[in-house]
């Protein structure tokens, strides 16, 4: 165990520093935010500290009440954060300090959930709050089964708004996550400021409160061991606990989980990313996603040269380091760099080495963001039976090709992607609509009037060019996901897929085509049209389908191209499958090679085979997040992208007699036969839904 230092408050209230070793000591661990701080002198302290007003006010008037004359351990009291070195060299003690902690305290600030929000506890295991707003073709967010309460409760306890910012950043959640004991208070704030009460904020805020939970839960023996099935009897235990941590959270209490930490042998990065998929906690630094996560882990090892590391250094360092841990107990919970040195187009490499991680990763701005980075390929069956005999086709798609084609195809794409994928996506989409995307705008505006500053003064510099970059990104996303981008297209058409879906799980044996909302999308697409649009709809398209997240978007734009994968089988005249892929925009596949993708559940990635490498399988590409699972009540075909779906059990006709009538012919004619015509399968006489 290491040795490190603790602090006391003395009968005088005055803070002294002790060296210990974590093993033989017991002490209280403090969690806290940062906020906005500055060097502070507070009163018994003789260095000045690095904390904000209110936590300056809280570690003179309460800390000492609340951790009597026990050691404890609070980062900004025992590590000098004027010490670059001394910050960096503490984290790899940091699971030790809170692992061993008697107990943890959690200090929260001000302006958050509180005891009246106890209510809103028994709704979040309601379907209503796992369902998504959907942005339809008018732009409108539209609101499916929300809980009218909770909307009631927000407006009438929380007018001065909700902002609960402990559950904003990640270095806490791993701080709760490796604690046994958690004991909540809060950082009062006189000066809080006003903020805004939206619904798209509250459910962030409510569902970033229950993956807390669950992930406390989760980090002590609720997790299941590879290959044996969920016990009913702990499943109980889990929600119980985690509804115990949510409500210790809202009234200022405290809770225990009674066992150890989870064994090592059980300890996959798996659970911990695949936990982290949908979070929205940030970090001031992008390396602190792998030193806040991985350090806990036995089998990590921080870098002795992380001060000078890269981020992109470091995830390559993380990902070797993991990899090498997972090759034995965990061959079914595989875990892969969503970007690899073949996908970023380096062609001077081996076919092996193209598998290899590549530094060069966007910053996250989220921990969903920085888990998204990688491939999570758990117990699934391969998309295609390797036995069938078909081909793959590569193309690149342009702002050149065919409107209608190119909603076709990315209609296509979004109904073979996990849907999941698209959930993150609509979040992050509508809070930057309805919060960030002012904010964005007056931020470009000022930046473009120092440039004409710096142009009319004759300067350049390193941070000229840092903001020309941030110009150009802001730039991209505002014309992407502005009002006249191609994000709102490709959101309407996530959400036809939402609405089939829901109307699906009526189990009613009645055929649906969302007509109605596909002839809305084609006319947002005319309305917009420009080569621009095009090219933006096909890259956001290809890069949200694959899995990368919302910061992906401008750092992918010259790095990245979205290409077509069709799969044809011999005998067949058109593609069985279309979707888009991303790979580098210089990719050169000749006619010889052999691609193949989806054919493999622990490979993701779009291969090829060439005989030049002895046909060796070579990375070039990314595929999309795809889903097998195939309904057993109602089976769905695509007619130039808009979705149909056919009952599978209906006495009377069989899905491929509805795939005929719908995919010979004139639309509207198959359309109008499917409503009951004469002289067709009598499957038309079934009433008909038109969504």
């Amino acid at each position: 165990m290491p040795t490190i230092t603790l602090c006391r408050f003395g009968v005088d209230k005055q803070l002294s520093l002790h060296e210990v070793t974590l093993e033989s000591s017991s002490y209280i661990a403090i969690s806290h935010i940062w906020a906005q701080a500055s060097w502070t002198k507070i009163p018994g302290i003789a260095e000045k500290v690095l904390v904000s007003p209110q936590k300056a006010r809280f570690i003179q008037d309460r800390l000492p009440a609340l951790v009597g004359h026990l050691l404890f351990w609070m980062d900004v009291l025992v590590v000098d954060q004027s010490n670059k070195d001394a910050r960096l060299a503490v984290v790899e003690h940091i699971p030790a300090v809170y692992m061993n902690a008697t107990k943890t305290i959690v200090v929260r600030e001000d302006g958050g959930f509180g005891p009246c929000c106890e209510s809103l506890l028994d709704l979040i295991d309601d379907e209503k709050w796992n369902v998504n707003r959907v942005r339809g073709a008018n732009g409108q967010l539209e609101d499916y089964d929300i809980a009218s309460n909770a909307a009631k409760h927000l407006k009438s306890h929380h007018q001065h708004g909700l902002d609960e910012i402990w559950s904003h950043r990640l270095w806490p959640l791993q701080e709760t996550n490796l604690s046994q004991t958690i004991q909540f208070t809060v950082c009062e704030n006189a000066k809080r400021a006003k903020s805004s009460v939206t619904w798209e904020k509250a459910y962030l805020e409510l569902t970033e409160l229950d993956k807390a939970a669950e992930a406390w839960v989760e980090r002590g023996q609720f997790i299941w061991p590879v290959g044996e099935e969920e016990n009913p009897d702990e499943q109980e235990q889990t929600m119980v606990l985690k509804k115990e941590f949510m409500r210790a959270m809202l009234n200022n209490g405290t809770v225990t989980r009674s066992s150890e930490p989870v064994p090592e042998g059980k300890a996959s990065v798996f659970h911990t990313l695949v936990g982290s998929l949908t979070s929205s906690r940030e970090t001031t630094k992008a390396r602190d996603f792998v030193l806040a996560l991985f350090p806990s882990y036995s089998w990590y090892t921080i870098p002795p040269n992380v001060r000078d590391m890269e981020f992109g250094e470091l995830w390559v360092d993380c990902v070797t380091q993991f990899q090498t841990f997972h090759e034995q107990p965990f061959l079914n919970l595989s875990v892969k760099p969503k970007l690899t040195l073949g996908i970023l187009g380096h062609t001077e490499i081996s076919a092996e080495e193209s598998q290899k991680p590549s530094a060069d990763i966007p910053y996250p701005r989220c921990l969903g963001d920085f888990a998204r980075l990688a491939y999570f390929l758990g117990n699934r069956e391969p998309y295609l039976d390797a036995s069938r005999r078909g081909t793959w086709r590569i193309q690149k798609m342009t702002e050149l090709d065919d409107l209608n084609d190119i909603l076709a195809i990315v209609s296509e794409t979004v109904y073979r992607t996990r849907i999941f994928i698209f959930n993150e996506w609509i979040s992050q989409y509508s809070v930057w609509a309805t919060q960030q995307k002012s904010s964005d705008e007056q931020l470009l505006f000022k930046l473009r009037l120092k440039r004409m500053a710096r142009a009319v003064a004759g300067r350049g510099d390193k941070a000229s060019d840092e903001s020309d970059d941030t110009i150009r990104r802001l730039e991209y996303e505002l014309a992407v996901l502005g009002d006249k981008g191609a994000a709102k297209c490709f959101t309407a058409i996530i959400g036809m897929y939402v609405r089939l879906n829901r109307e699906l799980d009526e189990r009613t044996q009645v055929p649906r085509v969302a007509k109605a909302s596909w002839d809305q999308i084609v006319e947002l697409a005319k309305e917009h049209d420009t080569p621009f649009w095009r090219t933006s709809l096909l890259h956001l398209a290809a890069i949200v389908s694959c899995g990368l997240g919302f910061s992906s978007l401008s750092w992918s734009r010259d790095r990245l191209s979205p290409y077509l994968a069709s799969y044809h089988e011999d005998g067949q005249r058109n593609a069985l499958i279309q979707t888009l892929m991303i790979a580098s925009p210089n990719l050169t596949i000749h006619r010889s090679d052999e691609i193949n993708l989806f054919t493999n559940p622990h490979d993701p990635y779009v291969v090829k085979k060439s005989t030049e490498e002895n046909g060796a399988p070579r990375v070039i590409g990314a595929a999309i997040e795809w889903h097998h699972e195939d309904r057993d009540d109602f089976k769905i075909v695509l007619y130039n992208g808009c979705p149909l779906a056919l009952p599978c059990n209906d006495p009377g006709s069989t899905p491929d007699e509805w795939i005929c009538l719908f995919t010979h012919g004139d639309y509207n004619e198959a359309i109008r036969s499917l409503m009951g015509s004469p002289g067709v399968s009598r499957a038309a006489n079934l009433p008909f839904l038109i969504l």
